[in-house]
């Protein structure tokens, strides 16, 4: 029953991207076939970004950029692809490129930014000028 279920098989997925210390790559990429077979391919850079995440929290950090590339080859319409690579870069230690894409994930969800701005994952980067200045919320007219 659970891999069939897609919520849970995606939860997995990113608990193993964000929040699991030394991932079990090879169960990770089995979570991103399964839900590639659920899904079909659209989306499936976001998926990659996760897996890139997942490779960066588990020390491989060429394979995580690696999998950005070929992630970043095929695209994606969805901001959330941003997000995702923002996640991987940040996972790489490289904080400018994570503000980077954030900043675009943000331009085109605007509303994300008082998540974005308390989530626990953007702690690294809390402190950086850049960061506040990419979550901040813009001043109302009349304010």
């Amino acid at each position: 029953m659970y891999p069939e279920n897609r919520g849970l098989v995606g939860l997995q997925l990113l608990t193993f991207a964000t929040g699991v210390d030394d991932p079990p790559v090879e169960e990770a990429w089995d979570l991103v076939e399964i839900l590639e077979r659920q899904l079909g391919p659209d989306d499936a850079p976001i998926r990659w970004m996760m897996m890139a995440s997942v490779l960066a929290r588990a020390g491989l950090a060429d394979s995580s950029r690696s999998v950005i590339r070929r992630a970043q080859e095929v695209g994606s319409a969805s901001p959330y692809i941003d997000y995702y690579e923002a996640v991987a870069r940040l996972t790489l230690g490289e904080n400018d490129s994570a503000i980077l894409k954030l900043s675009d994930y943000l331009d085109a969800t605007p509303a994300a930014k008082a998540h974005v701005a308390g989530d626990w994952l953007w702690r690294p980067l809390s402190d950086d000028p850049r960061f506040q200045a990419i979550v901040a919320e813009e001043k109302r007219r009349g304010d």
